[in-house]
């Protein structure tokens, strides 16, 4: 008898990208690009009902600019940002979408993430 399961392979990009320390190959090509930035170096707790911790993608040399890199935007994603903004209100955060001008979800008068990001008072950033 067969096993139904389908092995799942890692993309190419996406292993090399982890081998180097990265969780996707978006931001291992970010990083090639900025240099100067610091890759994760700190967690911030935030509380939804229990403390839970985030750690930006990229920081500025200076420590005051945070880059969150995402291609994919799901709701938790979305409900995590606002609740650090709402906790850490000093904290100059920039979504860095790879892919903006997709939408939130499948309906067309859905906001795309750009629009979400204004909408929720981040400043935003493409890079594909």
């Amino acid at each position: 008898m067969r096993n139904n399961l389908v092995s799942v392979r890692k993309a190419p990009v996406r292993l090399a990208a982890q081998k180097a320390g990265f969780r996707s190959g978006l931001e291992a090509r970010f990083a090639a690009l900025h240099p100067g930035l610091a890759y994760e170096p700190k967690s911030f707790e935030y509380q939804v009902s229990e403390v839970r911790k985030y750690t930006p993608d990229f920081v500025s040399e200076d420590g005051k600019t945070w880059y969150e890199i995402k291609g994919m935007f799901t709701s938790g994603d979305r409900k995590k940002m606002v609740m650090l903004k709402e906790q850490y209100p000093d904290i100059n955060i920039i979504m860095v979408f790879q892919r903006p001008f997709n939408r939130l979800t499948k309906s067309p008068k859905s906001k795309t993430y750009a629009q979400w990001a204004e909408w929720a008072g981040f400043q935003w950033s493409q890079f594909s």
